[in-house]
């Protein structure tokens, strides 16, 4: 192996990761692979950038559902036209494709999405457990230098439908990483002072002049069954990374992000931010991370009529509930966990007394299951237990 290559290997619990990296000559080209414990590839990324063209595409395996998806974006304006036409041919676009495919267990092709003309490269892609596929990427509204740029937060469900789109929009504003965790989407990305996510524009005070940042950094988190937006988190230093490779949530939603330049390590309580600056020395590859604290779970209301109960049900993964449904016209039941996170809404049906409950893709544990009756401001709270069998 040549000297100008390098190819760390990380072998971890499940995986095997390879990282290849060449640099000179007014180029430069990087490999990453995953692979799991009985060698099928789960990851590969490549990304070349000569002096006449860039080229970057991803492949990420759906570790649930065995689904791959690739993502690609790519300068063909100085390709020669028989060879530009991978994905979609035209003798008037220029600058970046940038398009999606989703094959299946057997490498079928299932769909492509495709998106033209796109003037960077920044994107972001995750897969849920439920088959859904989660992409962003940036463009120029005009196409031209100088016109706005924005990013978009797209859903696909397994048949490539659009389930839902965000666009965040701004100066040069854009999304860098996206990973899905307990049914919510994280996002990280950039924008000069504010951004606007459906409509709702985002801001903050300008930074202190004394760093002389331009961009600001955010951290949002999306509902990913509706794309409803639960939270915003923003400061002046996080775009001073300049480019995030990673973002990564662990199960008690501790975030880590990996960026360049310099240090910075964030504590976040009950969603306020406090930071602290390095000395200001630039420092390459570094890690800083979020502690996100949950907030906490709704209290017990008062007790009011109408009453329900709960009851185990001999039929696996079942609750019967019995109540007075003739006040319950508008009444819905919500199921809470403990870290005070909805997991689910349920019309409750009038005139049934009792009814079943299925939850039995819910794991082990302690639940809030609340009565809600928005017309008539009644509410009880019920705490059901989950054995597994």
């Amino acid at each position: 192996i040549m000297s100008h290559y390098r190819f760390p290997v990380i072998i971890g619990a499940d995986t095997i990761s390879v990282d290849s990296s060449q640099l000179g000559n007014g180029r430069s080209h990087k490999t990453i692979a995953i692979l799991d414990s009985v060698g099928k590839l789960m990851r590969y990324e490549v990304f070349i950038s000569l002096e006449q063209y860039c080229y970057f595409w991803r492949m990420e395996s759906n570790p649930w559902t065995d689904d791959m998806y690739i993502m690609a974006s790519f300068n063909y304006s100085t390709w020669p036209w028989d060879t530009a036409v991978f994905v979609y041919r035209g003798d008037t676009l220029r600058g970046l494709g940038d398009f999606v495919l989703k094959f299946d267990r057997d490498l079928n092709l299932k769909w492509i999405k495709g998106t033209f003309p796109i003037i960077q490269l920044n994107f972001g892609m995750t897969t849920d457990r439920s088959g859904n596929f989660y992409f962003s990427f940036n463009y120029d509204s005009g196409g031209h230098g100088g016109a706005e740029s924005r990013s978009i937060l797209r859903k696909y469900n397994s048949k490539g439908h659009v389930v839902w789109q965000k666009l965040a929009s701004g100066l040069y504003a854009s999304v860098h990483d996206l990973q899905v965790v307990d049914d919510l989407l994280y996002w990280v990305g950039e924008y000069t002072q504010s951004f606007q996510l459906d409509g709702v524009t985002y801001s903050l005070p300008p930074p202190p002049p004394v760093f002389g940042y331009s961009n600001t950094g955010f951290i949002a988190r999306l509902n990913t069954l509706d794309g409803e937006l639960e939270w915003v988190m923003s400061d002046p230093a996080i775009a001073e990374a300049k480019r995030f490779s990673k973002i990564h949530v662990s199960p008690d939603h501790t975030m880590t992000l990996i960026g360049h330049f310099d240090q910075w390590t964030f504590t976040l309580d009950n969603y306020v931010m406090a930071n602290n600056f390095s000395n200001g020395e630039d420092i390459d590859g570094v890690i800083f991370q979020l502690r996100a604290i949950p907030p906490p779970p709704p209290p017990e209301p008062k007790v009011f009529e109408p009453w329900f109960e709960v009851w185990p049900n001999p039929n696996s993964g079942q609750f019967s509930l019995g109540m007075n449904a003739e006040v319950l016209e508008t009444a819905r039941l919500v199921l809470w966990d403990l870290q005070g996170r909805k997991l689910r809404e349920i019309l409750v049906p009038v005139g049934e007394n009792p009814f079943q409950v299925d939850l039995g893709d819910l794991a082990a544990g302690t639940y809030l299951l609340r009565l809600v009756d928005v017309g008539r401001n009644v509410e009880q709270t019920r705490r059901i237990v989950i054995i597994e069998n």
